[in-house]
């Protein structure tokens, strides 16, 4: 149902009371009448989720929830509690605040596929399972063993921050950061910085009904970034004595002119950000990070503090849209039926070490079983290679009967078949078909080559892991979709094109080749831990109270846990070199998890 029809279907009243008490919270605000502030907006927030649990679709949900007075209304009732000196509480309505529709969808597909949903669990669902108590936000970081900073755009120079502590989850700092020191809007200072770094201006169809043009991602005045891009170019040649560059090489992000600028940026950043909060960290080991609005587009793991240290080489970073995210994938782990596989562990057919065990495991070391020396033979190969045996080379070897050298044959069938499954995707061909009827995509040659290595990395250090590596005329929609929905697939690496709507593989036309946000929600990913989005632009999608609504939120809908992309443009050389470090250290170490891979591969390319 559209938006505008559905609105239709709510009432009217209970919306116009909530309008008329936000405009009252707002007046005793503006007087500093603090308790009747809170009373009156409180009431109000209260009102607009009562409206929003009434809408039936995720689509819907995410539109309203975006609109002046839901939004207003919550972020008036943090700056309220927070005037108030109630932190904790404050923290709580923030959290109420983001990513609700995301988290209703991630409750709504867990009980679903365990049967549990109907018509009774989610009227409870929509009362109770939104909202999260002090106590679970405190817990949720004691549980993922992180540091969590959450960050709340409350107006447009000015975000309320908070800090738990991963040791028992208690609040390390509270405060408000303002951006007018820096003589600029945050969102202005996020997206000079993007411009500078290469990345394409982010575009948005608003609802009419949608968020104050000061603080919505589309309502960004052009002319004013390029006036404040140049300003600052300027600044910085005189500084620098950077007479030979031209204005025009902002954009290019190989300029000296360019680099200085996003260094300059980086240290801006960090010092409105994160220096604040130095004292809080303090010896922490790893940060998950809840963004809003704007902070969505900023490369928080490239932050510069005053030492010219990056964010990333002190700590491995996650980004989240909610801690209610975090608590729902939680949840779906815990009551998956089938357990997920890693990089680390496979089930017992192939959880041995070596063939030796793999042939004990099976019953196949037993005297008579089979020639002994065809049996010495066996053992002596690897048990990658033994696994890889076709039917030609089975029948090379002397077993008791019939019988036997069958129950050989299944074994390996099965074996294979159950392998932890990899899916790597690099360059499908494009020529088949032409984007908006214009012309064709450009080949990722560098995706073919970073796959191809990839399965090399898969083959030197986990041997027992399965690669599918789906490249060129093969890399249809069709094909990977089926190979992703594959129960034993663990990680799946796309090194393809992408938009905010889809991804883009090989086909005969456009249709046939893209695989839609609405369709990647629709997979079934049963076990897989982790999606790599190895393309051009990936963090493409609407900026709104939900978090980033795009192709990445999608493939966590539909069942992954964790999720690689990219926040603009790069060049194919520098993403096979990231990827190949990223992937060396993911499985190099049984300690690392997705964040430290990651950390050290951005680490090592760093020094």
């Amino acid at each position: 149902m559209e938006f505008s029809k559905a609105y239709r279907y709510m009432n009217d009243k209970l919306e116009m009371e909530a309008r008329a008490l936000l405009e009252m919270g707002t007046i005793h605000w503006k007087t500093q009448e603090y308790d009747k502030a809170l009373t009156a907006t409180r009431e109000a927030y209260r009102l607009f989720n009562e409206v929003w649990k009434r809408l039936q679709t995720d689509h819907d949900r995410v539109t309203f929830a975006d609109t002046f007075g839901f939004v207003e209304s919550g972020r008036l009732l943090q700056q309220v509690l927070s005037q108030l000196k109630q932190p904790e509480n404050a923290l709580e309505a923030a959290e109420l605040a983001r990513a609700q529709s995301f988290e209703l969808l991630l409750a709504e597909q867990r009980l679903d596929k365990s049967n549990i949903l109907n018509t009774s669990t989610k009227p409870t669902l929509l009362k109770e399972g939104m909202t999260l108590p002090w106590e679970t936000l405190r817990e949720t970081a004691v549980r993922q063993r992180a540091c969590i900073i959450f960050y709340s755009a409350v107006e447009v120079d000015k975000l309320l921050v908070w800090v738990l502590r991963s040791s028992d989850g208690s609040l390390a700092h509270s405060s408000t950061i303002s951006t007018t020191a820096e003589s600029t809007s945050l969102h202005m200072l996020v997206e000079t910085m993007r411009r500078t770094m290469g990345a394409r201006a982010r575009t948005q169809t608003r609802s009419s009904r949608n968020l104050m043009d000061e603080v919505s991602p589309s309502a960004f005045d052009e002319s004013a970034l390029h006036v404040h891009i140049e300003r600052l170019a300027q600044e910085i040649k005189e500084s620098k004595n950077i007479d030979s560059e031209k204005v025009a090489d902002v954009y290019n992000p190989l300029s000296e002119i360019s680099k200085e600028m996003t260094t300059v940026l980086l240290k801006r950043a960090y010092k409105v950000l994160l220096a604040p909060l130095e004292a809080a960290l303090g010896d922490e080991k790893e940060l998950i990070i809840v963004p809003d609005r704007a902070l969505y587009g900023l490369p928080f793991a490239a932050l510069i503090d005053d030492t010219g240290r990056h964010l990333v080489e002190k700590y491995p970073i996650r980004i989240v849209p909610s801690i209610g995210t975090l608590v729902q994938i939680e949840k779906r782990a815990d009551e998956s039926e089938e357990p997920c596989p890693t990089a680390d562990t496979t089930i017992e057919e192939t959880a041995a070490k070596n063939t030796e065990e793999w042939m004990e495991k099976w019953g196949f070391m037993e005297d008579g079983y089979m020639n002994p020396d065809d049996r010495q033979t066996i053992i002596s190969t690897s048990l990658k290679d033994v696994l890889q045996f076709s039917e030609d080379d089975v029948e090379f070897f002397s077993f008791k009967n019939a019988g036997a050298k069958k129950e050989f044959k299944e074994a390996l069938k099965q074996s294979n078949e159950a392998r932890v499954r990899v899916v790597l995707v690099g360059n499908p061909t494009f020529t088949g078909w032409k984007k908006d009827g214009k012309e064709h995509l450009i080949q990722l040659r560098g995706s073919e080559k970073e796959a191809d290595e990839i399965k090399s990395v898969f083959t030197r250090l986990k041997p027992t892991i399965k690669c599918e590596l789906v490249l060129r005329e093969f890399a249809t929609k069709e094909y990977v979709q089926r190979q992703m929905e594959t129960s034993n697939t663990s990680i799946i690496h796309l090194g393809t094109h992408g938009s905010k709507d889809g991804v883009y593989f090989a086909g005969k036309s456009e249709e046939e080749a893209t695989l839609s946000m609405a369709e990647v929600q629709e997979l079934t990913l049963r076990n897989v831990d982790l999606v790599v989005l190895s393309a051009c632009d990936t963090f493409k999608g609407d900026l709104s109270s939900d978090g980033v609504v795009g192709i990445t939120r999608a493939f966590v809908a539909a069942g992954a846990n964790t999720i690689v992309s990219s926040l603009w443009k790069v060049s194919d050389e520098a993403t096979g070199v990231l990827m190949k470090l990223f992937y060396e250290n993911l499985l190099d170490d049984e300690h690392a998890d997705t964040a430290r891979a990651m950390q050290r591969a951005m680490n090592a390319m760093i020094h």
